[in-house]
């Protein structure tokens, strides 16, 4: 929510589209169409800066933590 509070101060034409998820609530995201497949999402204060998070993500590919710090790659793809 503090993100999207510092996003809409500087865009504020921005708020129909841009929604926030709560801090240590758990969240259902389906991640096809029909929403036969969802995972659960939860984010963590990481307190590294205002509005940043680490996601916990729990599906049917386990538990993956992301704290955001990562170095992109091409070979990733």
């Amino acid at each position: 929510m503090v993100t999207r509070r510092l996003l809409l101060t500087k865009y504020p034409k921005l708020e129909a589209i841009v929604y926030g998820l709560e801090l240590n609530v758990e969240h259902t995201i389906a991640l096809s169409r029909e929403n036969s497949i969802t995972t659960k999402v939860r984010l963590f204060d990481s307190n590294h800066m205002p509005g940043s998070v680490m996601l916990l993500f729990e599906g049917y590919f386990g538990r993956y933590l992301h704290t955001g710090d990562m170095r992109f790659n091409l070979k990733m793809i």
